[in-house]
């Protein structure tokens, strides 16, 4: 589609070009003839090539016409005496035949052709870059299949609250609901609890020093395991599962908001520190894109985001319009937030920068979009955000937005639209949550 687009803005360019040319060549072949009657040589002698050449060379040389006539069209002898003369034999009438013929060509009009300049709209361009994208799926001959370590839970979306945890199937559109054997969470899950290789875990909910972890393989959970290595546990613990073997725990609140960025071992099952923000920050939501951490909203970061750099220690913070509300990734380029308490919805490519508005959800009347336990009085106050959109792994291009009873969606990508969801969800509102996507791909 770039390709056509390109020929088609391309196109007059190169037909002004190919009448310019035209019209330079025409001129050319009449100033060769001219040089060959005004030289005293015979035609016989005449090399046209040699003869193209001298005149392009003429023409780039020249500064004005009175400099380019002088040293094209010469006349009279050839100073070398060493040389044998060559003088045309031609008539006075025969000459003037000549002129005349020459005159009538010189007098055409020749029309130069305008100067153009080709500016190209880059929100277009971008979003037919996105489109190709969408359409081409790169796979690599000896890639090995992905292994699946979630069993028959592929593609789901498992909802992490502090009565009960469930199971929604986009596949299906359907709510599995489970409740805890015995004590139930307390809260702060939002964005503590992750999915990494057949297991969920959530670090140091309750605001203590241990994380939970519940098993895809045989339902269960694991709860009271120790966060050990010197890294601290505590309460709204960031996290983020780079696909292989680690997590990484970022700030959190620790008696006071913590700037750490620790890693967890899902093999050896051991708690390291990384690194030290010069930031504290808690509740953000993290991605690890390209070996850089970008941590967005949250508290210290309400309207901005926080971008650290694993490889080079580097650490940015980038201002947005307004305090983030809910955020989800498309696991490639794009992230996806939502401003304005649901009013404003922007997408935002991580390596340009860019940003483009999107159609707005619809939102439930009731919806809490102030901290669990906190007063939404209607202003974008101090709080983390939401967690109810994310994105759909079992259909490309697809967002869901799980606000609660009747008023969940399905977002389209290339269409811009949403669609709601049919579905049995019997939980009014599940903004408090840790919402995490079963899925073992990118």
């Amino acid at each position: 589609m770039l390709i056509v687009e390109e020929h088609r803005i391309n196109s007059p360019i190169n037909e002004r070009l190919q009448q310019c040319q035209s019209s330079i060549n025409d001129i050319v072949d009449e100033i060769k003839t001219i040089n060959s009657i005004f030289k005293l040589t015979n035609k016989s002698d005449i090399d046209m090539d040699t003869t193209d050449i001298d005149i392009n060379q003429s023409i780039r040389e020249c500064t004005s016409i009175e400099q380019f006539i002088q040293q094209s069209l010469q006349t009279g002898q050839d100073t070398d005496p060493s040389k044998e003369s060559t003088e045309v034999k031609i008539t006075d009438n025969e000459l003037m035949t000549l002129i005349k013929g020459y005159v009538q060509k010189i007098g055409t009009q020749y029309t130069v052709p305008r100067p153009m300049n080709m500016q190209a709209d880059l929100n277009t361009v971008e979003h037919i870059r996105d489109q190709v994208k969408s359409c081409i799926l790169l796979m690599d001959a000896e890639d090995v299949p992905i292994e699946k370590f979630t069993h028959d839970l592929d593609h789901q979306v498992m909802c992490i609250r502090s009565e009960t945890y469930s199971f929604f199937s986009p596949m299906t559109n359907t709510w599995t609901v489970h409740e805890y054997e015995g004590d139930e969470y307390s809260g702060d899950l939002y964005t503590a609890a992750v999915y990494a290789r057949g297991n969920a875990y959530i670090f140091g909910t309750n605001g203590d020093d241990t994380y939970s972890r519940f098993s895809l393989a045989d339902r269960q959970w694991h709860f009271e395991n120790k966060i050990e290595g010197g890294v601290k546990g505590g309460y709204y613990i960031s996290t983020v599962y780079d696909g292989d073997k680690t997590i990484y725990l970022v700030g959190g609140i620790n008696k006071a908001t913590e700037n750490r960025v620790d890693t967890f071992n899902i093999e050896t099952k051991q708690f390291q520190h990384l690194a030290t923000l010069k930031n504290a920050i808690a509740t953000s939501n993290l991605i690890l894109h390209s070996n850089i951490l970008y941590c967005f909203g949250g508290f210290n970061l309400e309207d901005t985001y926080l971008i650290y750099n694993l490889v080079t220690k580097e650490e940015t913070i980038v201002n947005l319009p307004s305090r983030i509300d809910t955020f989800a990734y498309d696991g490639q380029d794009k992230v996806y937030i939502m401003f304005a308490r649901g009013r404003q919805f922007t997408s935002m490519s991580l390596s340009t920068k860019r940003q483009s508005d999107l159609t707005p959800p619809p939102i439930k009347p009731d919806l809490d979009f102030q901290s669990e336990g906190g007063v939404d009085d209607g202003v974008d106050e101090f709080g983390p955000q939401i967690n109810i959109l994310c994105r759909c792994t079992s259909e490309p291009n697809t967002l869901l937005f799980l606000q609660g009873t009747d008023y969940n969606y399905r977002y389209s990508i290339k269409r811009d639209k949403w669609t709601k969801i049919n579905d049995n969800d019997a939980v009014d509102q599940r903004g408090w949550c840790g919402l995490l996507q079963l899925y073992d791909g990118q």
